[in-house]
Order: C-alpha cells, then structure tokens, then sequence
C-alpha cells in the first residue's frame, strides 16, 4: 500500500471515527432515527474513501508515467552530448 492511498485513508477515515465516538459519547446508540442517520452518514463517508483511494491510486500511475518520462527524456540528452 503506498503513502498516499494510506493519507488519503486517514482524511477519511478521521471524520468516521470522529462521527463514531461523539455517537457513542452522546448516548444516542439507542435512537433509530439516529442510527439511520448515522448508518447514511457512515455509507456516504465508505462511498468517499472508495472514490479517494480510486483517485490516488489514478495519481500515482501518472506519477509512474512522468517519472518515466523525465528519465528517458534525460536518457537521451546524456546519449546526444
């Protein structure tokens, strides 16, 4: 798992946990109309971190491709001094 995928999963993840624990602190568990609230809030947060891992994860490849790029393009100035 490469760095970034692992910040982007602490971005998301925080708030959840942050979400969890005021939950639990408020005493609320007991409340269905919190729990629905809580179980929507939780899938829209599960929803963002799929979309942000798929984004790194599209990053890191254009990353891979500029960096090969700079190093063939440097490559061939080395072979033409």
């Amino acid at each position: 798992m490469s760095f970034w995928v692992f910040i982007a999963i602490i971005v998301v993840c925080g708030p959840i946990a942050k979400a969890v624990a005021v939950r639990i602190r408020s005493g609320n568990s007991g409340n269905p109309a919190a729990l629905g609230e809580s179980r929507e809030r939780l899938d829209e947060m599960e929803q963002r971190m799929e979309d942000t891992t798929a984004r790194v994860a599209e990053l890191e490849e254009r990353l891979d491709f500029t960096e090969r790029m700079l190093a063939q393009q440097k490559a061939r100035q080395q072979l033409n001094r």
